[in-house]
This record gives C-alpha cells, sequence and structure tokens, in this order.
C-alpha cells in the first residue's frame, strides 16, 4: 500500500490549464496522493515541449486503446520522477530537473517510434531529451530565465544520459532508477493490476549513487550482473524485490494474449512504411499520439492509410498472430537493431510470396524486457559488503508473422510456408500455436480496450 507524502508547504492545487510555472503548485496525482512543484519546476513545465508530453501515453501503445479509459501520460510520470527525485535528494535540484525532463526526447507513441528515431536523428529517446532542453531554455519567459540562471543545463543534459561527473546520473538512468519506480507502479496502478507492493518513496530514498571510484572498481557479483553504479541500503531489499516483481507482472499481463501486439506492431509498420516512402512530414517526432494517428491515417500512401484506419477502427479491425517461433538471439539483434528497414524488406518479401500487400503482413519480434536485475545491497549501509541478487531467467526472442484478420487460409497458408523458410533460414523454431490461441488472443484483445 502506498502512503500518499505530507506536502508541509502550502501551495495551491492546479490544473494543467491553469499552470503559469511563477509560483509552487501542487498536482493531485493517484499514486502519491499529490506531487509539489517548486516554481521553478512550474516554469519548465509551462513550456511547449512539455506540455506535448500531457498527449503521450505512458504506454507505447495508447493506454486507453488498451484499457478502454483515461491512462497516464509521459507528463504524469515527469512529475512522478521529480517528486521521487525531490524527496529523495531534496538539494540536488539539477538531479530533479532531469528527472523532469528524461522522458522529453520521446516521439509519438514512445518506444514505437525509436527506431525511425535512431535512423533519421542518430540518437535514442534520451539522447533527443538531452537536445531538447535547447528547446525548453528558448521557451522559457524573461522572469522564468532569470529565476533559473542558477541551473547548470549541461550538468542536466549530462544527468539525463545517465552521465556527469559522479554516478549520480544512475539515479535516473540506471538497473533500479527513479524512473523504473515510478513507471512500474504507475502503470500497475492505471491498469487495474492493484498496488504494485512497495512504496517508491521509500525505495526512492534508499537507493545511492556509489563514489566514482568505487564504481569504476566494483563488478558485478552475480553471473551476468552488470557493472554497478548504485546500491540500495539493507532496509530496501524487500522493496526491491516486490519492485522487481510487480515490473514482471506488468510486462507478463500485457505480453499473455498478446495483449497489445497487434496494435503495437501496427503502429510500427506504418511509421516505417511511410518512412520508407519519404512520406512523414519532417515534425512528426515532434507530434502527439492522436496527432500522430490523424497524420498516419490521412497518409498519402495506401496502405499506411490503410493500417491507420485499421487501429482506429479498433481490436475487431487489427492484425491477428498467424504463427510463432523462437530466435537465436542474435538472429533477433540482426531484425531489431541491425537495421529496421531489413526487417521491411522481409516483411515485403513474405507479403509478395503470399499474394498479400505489403501493409497486411508483419513480424514482430519480442525480446522481454520484464526482468531485470538488482543492484547490490550494502550490508552496512555504506559503499561496501555488497550482497549480491540473483539475475532474473532470460527467455527466448520470439518472432510473431502477423496477417490482416479475415484473410483466407489459402493466403495464409502460403504466407506460414513463406515465412518458416526464411526465418528457419535464421535459426526460427516454430512453436505450437493453435487457431483456438489465435481466437482467444482477438478475443482478449477486444476485452482489454
Amino acid at each position: 500500500m502506498i502512503v500518499p507524502s505530507p506536502d508541509p508547504m502550502p501551495a495551491r492545487f492546479v490544473s494543467s490549464d491553469q499552470l503559469r510555472g511563477d509560483r509552487p503548485v501542487v498536482w493531485p496525482d493517484p499514486l502519491y496522493g499529490s506531487v509539489r512543484l517548486a516554481s521553478w519546476a512550474a516554469s519548465l513545465l509551462a513550456t511547449p515541449p512539455f506540455a506535448r508530453l500531457a498527449g503521450i501515453s505512458l504506454s507505447d501503445v495508447p493506454g486507453e486503446w488498451l484499457f478502454g479509459g483515461s491512462f497516464p501520460s509521459r507528463l504524469d510520470h515527469a512529475r512522478g520522477v521529480y517528486h521521487l527525485a525531490r524527496l529523495a535528494r531534496p538539494r540536488d535540484r539539477a538531479l530533479q530537473a532531469a528527472s523532469l525532463a528524461h522522458d522529453l526526447g520521446h516521439g509519438p507513441f514512445s518506444h514505437i517510434s525509436e527506431p525511425l528515431m535512431r535512423a533519421r536523428w542518430r540518437c535514442d529517446h534520451e539522447e533527443r531529451a538531452a537536445r531538447q532542453l535547447a528547446a525548453v531554455r528558448s521557451a522559457l519567459s524573461a522572469s522564468a530565465r532569470r529565476r533559473l540562471e542558477w541551473l547548470d543545463w549541461d550538468e542536466v543534459s549530462a544527468l539525463v544520459l545517465g552521465h556527469g561527473t559522479d554516478a549520480r546520473g544512475a539515479l535516473l538512468n540506471g538497473q533500479l532508477d527513479f524512473d523504473n519506480m515510478d513507471h512500474v507502479a504507475r502503470f500497475r496502478l492505471a491498469a487495474g493490476l492493484g498496488q504494485p507492493g512497495y512504496n517508491p518513496v521509500e525505495l526512492a530514498r534508499a537507493l545511492r549513487a556509489l563514489p566514482v571510484d568505487h564504481a569504476a572498481a566494483i563488478q558485478g557479483g552475480a553471473l551476468g550482473a552488470p557493472l554497478a553504479l548504485v546500491y540500495l541500503l539493507p532496509q530496501a531489499k524487500e522493496a526491491a524485490l516486490a519492485w522487481q516483481t510487480a515490473r514482471q507482472e506488468v510486462y507478463g499481463f500485457l505480453h499473455e494474449h498478446h495483449r497489445n501486439l497487434a496494435p503495437h506492431a501496427m503502429l510500427r509498420r506504418m511509421i516505417e512504411l511511410a518512412a520508407i516512402e519519404d512520406t512523414l512530414p519532417p515534425n512528426f517526432l515532434d507530434m502527439t499520439d492522436d496527432a500522430a494517428l490523424d497524420c498516419l491515417a490521412g497518409n498519402i500512401h495506401q496502405g499506411v492509410a490503410m493500417l491507420g484506419q485499421r487501429v482506429r477502427a479498433g481490436a475487431a479491425a487489427w492484425h491477428v498472430c498467424h504463427w510463432e517461433a523462437e530466435l537465436p538471439p542474435e538472429a533477433a539483434e540482426t531484425l531489431l537493431r541491425g537495421s529496421w528497414q531489413r526487417r521491411a524488406e522481409l516483411e515485403a518479401k513474405l507479403a509478395d510470396e503470399a499474394g498479400l500487400a505489403p501493409q497486411d503482413v508483419i513480424v514482430e519480434v519480442l525480446i522481454s524486457a520484464a526482468g531485470r536485475s538488482l543492484p547490490p545491497i550494502s550490508s552496512s549501509g555504506k559503499p561496501d559488503g555488497f550482497l549480491w541478487l540473483p539475475v532474473p531467467h532470460s527467455t527466448p526472442p520470439i518472432a510473431h508473422l502477423l496477417v490482416t484478420a479475415g484473410t483466407p487460409r489459402d493466403y495464409a497458408h502460403r504466407l506460414r510456408t513463406a515465412a518458416e523458410r526464411h526465418l528457419g533460414a535464421l535459426g526460427a523454431i516454430p512453436r505450437a500455436f493453435t487457431a483456438r490461441r489465435r481466437e482467444s488472443s482477438c478475443d482478449e484483445s477486444r476485452t482489454s480496450r
């Protein structure tokens, strides 16, 4: 059970259209009860780059589609991460500013548009967030600039990236960080999965950055554990394990019965098709989710527009999964990160061999992010005497072959044969996948909207 933190300083509750940025404010929050924003933080949130985050869902696939109701935005999440940073490190205003700014770089549909970002701008959303700080700075009013003269913008950029002259950036961008503490709890609560089982505020207060000399010398003590840049105080062990379990449950919920598989795949496919045909406007990555879907559904490329209209029509019009296969890690890496154009070429080839249109066939590769190792726990409360917790079991990457709902059986059979040949050459091992399971997946998609 999360107990909202009391706020000892008087302030006023505001709505988004009342935020002025010239005084401290308190924002109602379902996770913490309220989030207090210092006047300087309110000044940052009053700028257009931050305002756009109100139109970006916390879930890559807009949560409203998946859960049939309002869902937290990236702006809600940014305020929550700032709240944790302010309570855990009340004097570290640079880290608090970085906590607010850490998601500024997300394009529409968050991580779904990130391959486009990498291809066109050679950066990920965190690097883009650091760049977006220049737009925030230029959008500040003259009075806000004066109030923020103390802020080292270069330091904030470094902290957003997890860098800096010390390890403080890992408090925001690391194994277990303020970002993930808020994200898992907020997503779980909004999805109707119940309380997260840990208190993000208590967990944040127990997270410590390792001194630079320690961070450089300490290697992961558990097999497969990454280099440690942060550690936990001993009293946080149970809360950290509860966070790890809650994260696995959230991802497991989404993966079970393919709850978000089809819309995620369709959004990704239409963005990449539009990029291939060069029909995306230059400001696409600066759009909100709704504006981006309007742009895609009205795209001059017929295939992109059809996908956009099917996504908008609801679960009954979404693609269905026709085949699954386990992939060797190197094959998944090739399809996911080597070049998204390579996957697009494979999808086009499969569609051609099956006699289908390019937009009818999607290959979606899932590498589960459910399991994440925890930082070491200090037995003494100091940066020494570390206890390493077991590394979670990893699952193999899974390739999903999706096709337009209602595709005739003979076309679907040719598509499956082509997939078994091309993906089999990459080492794919087909998984048992029955028509009954496909129908169950579709039913689950309908009921989860």
